[in-house]
């Protein structure tokens, strides 16, 4: 009497279903009896055939998975719930930057784009890493071997435990001159990087693409990259006429990586709307994920090919055709 009584009409149904995932995020595994009990002990009224016949079908439906008698929630399923919310979010944005677009049409000149900076990510998306992984993994510690006299793997490994113990934890790390005072060592960046110039690659579809772009939009960089680095590479491959800023997480705003709030104050420095921004860069989180959650376009860019997804490009060229495709849809 007075408790939630469940029958099996299809929202009852998805009710209990809910009841259940409620009842396993709180404490999983469960078995079947387990979750009768608890159901009873919140007031629902339900048979265990009832319970039983429910977690059959949650099982069909992979929400759950069955370890001998307990019942948990299959993380599969919550990866793909998290996908789809992922991919009807940046749909809604979408529309609403459509709808936005079509109610300031009268006043939009043909001549205009909505897009007026196209952002990019350093390493991953115009430079390979050859050039980093020398600089941090042999010249520096070649470097420390020979001030100090150690063999050159007994100065790989004590350089390499100070990065891991001091990762997080000072506003430098990312900058060869902060570990060149660090050590000790009687070298500035200029002459450690002396021997690896040579070793700065810029991937083969930048420079045609910059170029295009750069004589439509404004480009920029953001980056985890300190700014002697990040100046040393644009540089030496001749980009510094494309870019209009560039900006460095570290030497610009004191943080390790790239956050929302930098990615905010970088369109507050720019004059722009987030929308008015495209980004792309090779990590999920910091390049496509972040910027997207305040509404600036953004691409993951995957050179190698493992990454399938719409927002997914494989290099600059299809970059680009993305951008174009954005374009079509704002007139």
């Amino acid at each position: 009497m007075g408790g939630l009584q469940l029958t099996e009409s299809f929202g009852e149904i998805r009710n209990l279903t809910k009841i259940i995932v409620d009842i396993l995020l709180a404490c999983q595994p469960l078995t079947a009896k387990q979750i009768y009990f608890k159901l009873g002990r919140d007031g629902i009224s339900i048979t265990y055939q009832a319970i039983h016949k429910k977690l059959l079908l949650m099982l069909r439906e992979q929400i759950l998975k069955k370890n001998g008698l307990e019942y948990s929630i299959n993380q599969v399923w919550l990866d793909k719930i998290e996908e789809f919310s992922t991919s009807v979010r940046e749909r809604l944005r979408k529309r609403n930057r459509l709808l936005v677009t079509q109610l300031n049409k009268k006043n939009f000149s043909a001549n205009q784009k909505l897009i007026k900076v196209i952002s990019f990510d350093l390493g991953g998306a115009l430079f390979n890493n050859q050039f980093d992984e020398l600089l941090w993994r042999r010249e520096i510690p070649k470097a420390y071997a020979e001030q100090y006299g150690l063999s050159r793997e007994k100065a790989f490994e004590e350089v390499t435990s100070e990065y891991s113990r001091l990762w997080g934890k000072v506003t430098g790390w990312r900058n060869p001159e902060f570990w060149l005072k660090h050590f000790s060592l009687n070298k500035n960046f200029k002459n450690i990087i002396k021997g690896i110039k040579g070793e700065i690659f810029a991937y083969l579809d930048v420079e045609p693409i910059l170029k295009k772009l750069s004589k439509e939009y404004h480009l920029v960089i953001i980056s985890h990259a300190e700014e002697n680095i990040m100046k040393t590479k644009i540089k030496l491959a001749g980009f510094d006429k494309y870019f209009t800023r560039i900006f460095s997480t570290g030497s610009n705003f004191n943080k390790m990586t790239k956050d929302a709030d930098i990615y905010r104050e970088i369109c507050e420095m720019l004059k722009i709307q987030p929308e008015e921004m495209v980004h792309v860069g090779n990590d999920l989180t910091i390049d496509y994920k972040i910027p997207t959650s305040i509404g600036i376009n953004a691409f993951l860019i995957d050179r190698i090919g493992h990454s399938k997804e719409h927002f997914v490009v494989r290099d600059l060229y299809r970059f680009e055709e993305k951008l174009k495709e954005m374009e079509k849809e704002f007139i």
